[in-house]
């Protein structure tokens, strides 16, 4: 059995107890690594990227993140 979660579909998600609303459409999974000019570090592996609805821009460890809420 699989828990299938559309990342198109995020609206929300829960990190460090806070509850963020995620900008339609923004929420993304990558590797997670930092630059520093044209070097690259590995980072730790998956990693999120999303817009919230304020307009902030947030990346982290997919670790962090402790609930996914999806629209119907």
């Amino acid at each position: 059995m699989s828990l299938a979660i559309d990342t198109n579909k995020v609206i929300s998600v829960l990190i460090g107890g806070e509850r963020m609303l995620v900008e339609p459409g923004s929420f993304d999974l990558d590797c997670y690594e930092f630059t520093f000019g044209d070097e690259q570090f590995l980072g730790n592996g998956i990693g999120y990227q999303f817009r919230t609805v304020e307009g902030g821009l947030y990346y982290g460890p997919l670790e962090a993140i402790q609930m996914v809420e999806v629209s119907g």
